[in-house]
């Protein structure tokens, strides 16, 4: 069985605009992506904003430790981007939401995406991937 879903969100350092271009978010992308399958998490969703990440993340065993695949996702992008940028990327602390049910989960994805976009982030946004039943945002 799995663990429940979470909505998480991980800010830039000083919310600095690092998001605004491909490459930083596909290694940024990358390194999640590698910390989801070592600790046993899927992302159902995703979206990059110019000073922070959403994910909708969910364990795929009822052992699937959150902040353990918080603190790796993190600690690899981290790593990299500074290898690359030569500064550091993420603030300390993130901010975490289980998700309990369907409801929650609406209001999950239209809180943390649809009011950014209403204000007129669509222009600069760089990923989103949606598996999520009723997502406000179409599916790439």
């Amino acid at each position: 069985m799995a663990s429940a879903a979470r909505g998480v969100t991980f800010c830039t350092d000083r919310r600095s605009l690092f998001f605004v271009q491909e490459a930083p978010v596909a290694l940024v992308r990358a390194q999640i992506l590698r910390a989801a399958r070592e600790i046993g998490f899927e992302i159902s969703a995703y979206c990059f904003m110019p000073d922070h990440l959403h994910l909708l993340v969910s364990g795929l065993h009822e052992s699937s430790d959150a902040k353990l695949f918080i603190s790796r996702s993190k600690q690899y992008s981290g790593y990299y981007f500074k290898r690359q940028h030569g500064v550091r990327l993420w603030q300390r602390y993130g901010y975490e939401r289980v998700v309990r049910d369907d409801d929650e989960l609406a209001l999950t994805v239209g809180t943390s995406w649809a009011i950014p976009f209403g204000r007129g982030w669509s222009a600069i946004r760089r990923s989103i991937r949606s598996s999520v039943p009723g997502s406000p945002h179409p599916q790439n």
